[in-house]
């Protein structure tokens, strides 16, 4: 009885539910949708970090550090004849890296020279063109499209390398740039050029000298003596990071729009109580418990919150899943800002999530419907028929 009367009083009010479950609504689509933008994104530059720059994890040398830029020439060695099993069966992929240099139209600027198997496999990434050699002697080398654009060259220009060998000495060649690298993770762009391995190591008077090796997923290997295993959950670490960061920010505007919804619902309780005073002693009067008017209060303003759930189901499912379908083009590609995403991503909505915030808005929605009728446990039925609390 008490919900066929909550439900009858819910859709009598007219305009004014409309308004709060409109509210509700949009607060509730808010917050899931930005959810399922975050989980998006971290999808897809998890996705394309493990395809185009981790694999499934890397072998370092003892002696390395990406951001230390003072250790790289500390940081390569002969590569241990333990993993020689691993790179013939192509399940680890060796790289070689050297500071250098780069002048191209006109221009010079400091450069990471990355020796690599132009037949690897442990990365999603096209290296073919590094094979072979050029007829006219040049050396062969890939640039990141990006970063091609940013120095003003394209296929088939010529470039001058400078770098300093193992033995300490400074030599130079020219280069051709036979193809330029596809890539949407800005860290195996900027500032790279690739050559393939057994060059790089001629160009530093080496031979099987290794910085590092890619690993294939799914596979796991023991890292010999000098030599650290960095598994994908480490090299993911700044990623995962800076999303935590990013939700945080989120949180704070979910609690925003959550409020901003929850003040309408409390209003409408508040203005409800003083409104129906008449109303409320007539309940009591016919045996009605404060307990029970309360609780129909209550109810009355948790249907708002149900309502609400299923209009935002209504409206925003569909698009949601639109979205899911088709993606988002953001006009701005993630490489602009150092970011591992493409101008179109996808978002990701989980039940979990989706649930979650479901039951946290109706959660709130059932507390702010008791808050201000909680009054009604301490009135009198004369004093609420003649209008006093």
């Amino acid at each position: 009885m008490i919900f066929k009367i909550a439900l009858k009083n819910l859709f009598a009010a007219g305009l004014r539910t409309w308004l709060n479950v409109f509210v509700l609504s949009l607060t509730l689509a808010s917050i899931i949708f930005l959810q399922g933008l975050m989980a998006g994104m971290l999808d897809e530059m998890s996705s394309l970090r493990v395809a185009e720059e981790i694999g499934g994890g890397q072998l370092w040398q003892e002696s390395y550090d990406p951001f230390d830029p003072m250790t790289l020439e500390d940081s390569r060695s002969l590569q241990p004849a333990a993993l020689s099993p691993l790179v013939a069966q192509g399940s680890a992929c060796p790289v070689l890296l050297l500071s250098g240099g780069i002048y191209a139209k006109e221009r010079f600027k400091n450069v990471l020279l990355k020796g690599v198997d132009p037949e690897q496999n442990c990365l999603e990434l096209d290296f073919s063109p590094l094979a072979g050699e050029l007829s006219d002697g040049n050396l062969k080398v890939m640039i990141g499209r990006h970063f091609a654009k940013n120095l003003g060259v394209s296929t088939g220009d010529l470039v001058t390398l400078r770098w300093r060998t193992q033995a300490g000495a400074i030599n130079a060649l020219d280069a051709e740039v036979v193809a330029l690298l596809e890539t949407q993770v800005p860290a195996m762009d900027q500032g790279q050029i690739y050559l393939s391995y057994s060059k790089l190591n001629q160009m530093n008077q080496t031979q099987s000298f290794t910085s590092l090796l890619w690993v294939k997923p799914g596979v796991t290997p023991s890292a010999p003596s000098g030599w650290v295993f960095r598994d994908v959950d480490y090299l993911m670490r700044d990623t995962l990071e800076m999303v935590q960061t990013k939700s945080a920010g989120q949180s704070f505007f979910f609690a925003l729009l959550l409020l901003l919804g929850l003040i309408a619902v409390f209003d409408t309780q508040a203005l409800a109580v003083f409104r129906r005073k008449k109303e409320i002693g007539t309940f009591m009067a016919l045996g009605m418990s404060n307990a029970k008017v309360t609780y129909l209060f209550v109810v009355e303003g948790s249907l708002q919150g149900i309502l609400a759930s299923l209009v935002t189901l209504v409206w925003a499912g569909p698009l949601f899943y639109w979205s899911t379908q088709t993606g988002l083009d953001m006009g701005i590609s993630g490489e602009d800002f150092g970011m591992a995403f493409g101008q179109v991503f996808y978002p990701l909505f989980g039940w979990g999530k989706v649930l979650t915030a479901v039951l946290l808005v109706n959660a709130m929605v059932v507390f702010v419907s008791f808050w201000p009728v909680r009054v009604i446990a301490k009135m009198s039925p004369a004093n609420a028929l003649s209008g006093r609390l």
